[in-house]
């Protein structure tokens, strides 16, 4: 059991060590905060384990009128090569009517960087809720017009784990789609953890005595 728990946190350690290293190249953004135009440097790696492809969206305003229409997809990659830790990527393209937002959710607990991988159109900024739930990739005031699309929008998250979310798409009218978000580890691993935090403690304290 010990050396099981031995290698979790050794793998954890590398894990967060390449982490910190890959986030100098990134556009961090912590909650409460906005950014301007996400960097590039990153392609989405790892293992494909969720999608939505091509689905349709329609944006409908407070009349219950059609604003807007257009296809998106949202891809999930866990692990991420170089981190084990998952990222999302969403594009849009846009048929009729004007986009000038998409938010995603939920991000609460998690860090986020952001990137973006062309072709197609970057967003202008990104931004945080204060919470750090909502991540938004802004178009202004350059929106997404009809017969544009976006580039790859790129959020990679401190999680390992991931489940259903959703994603607004926003411009003179609204839909909340279908999406993935980033899930906590579960207990037995932040256990485990803590459990190895206090063995590796205890056995410094023992050393140390020894030694005087």
């Amino acid at each position: 059991m010990l050396r099981q728990l031995q290698k979790i946190t050794a793998t954890v350690a590398v894990v967060l060590l390449f982490t910190a290293c890959s986030s100098l190249r990134a556009s961090s953004i912590a909650p409460g905060t906005s950014i301007g135009p996400p960097a590039g440097g990153l392609v989405p790696g790892g293992v494909l384990v969720a999608s939505v492809t091509n689905a349709n969206y329609t944006l409908t305003d407070v009349g219950s009128n059609v604003v807007g229409t257009g296809k998106y997809s949202v891809d999930v990659y866990s692990p991420d090569i170089g981190t084990g830790f998952t990222t999302f990527v969403v594009k849009l393209a846009v048929t009729l009517g004007d986009v000038g937002r998409i938010s995603l959710s939920n991000f609460a607990g998690f860090t986020t960087d952001v990137f973006f991988a062309g072709p197609g159109v970057n967003a202008s900024s990104v931004t945080r809720t204060a919470s750090g739930a909502v991540v938004g990739f802004v178009f202004d005031p350059n929106v997404l017009t009809a017969g544009s699309s976006t580039g790859q929008l790129i959020i990679r998250t401190n999680s390992t784990n991931w489940a259903s979310g959703s994603m607004s798409i926003i411009d003179g009218g609204s839909q909340d789609v279908i999406s993935f978000s980033p899930v906590p580890l579960p207990a037995a691993a932040w256990a485990g953890m803590a459990l190895m935090g206090l063995i590796g403690g205890h056995k410094l304290r023992l050393s140390r005595r020894l030694q005087a």
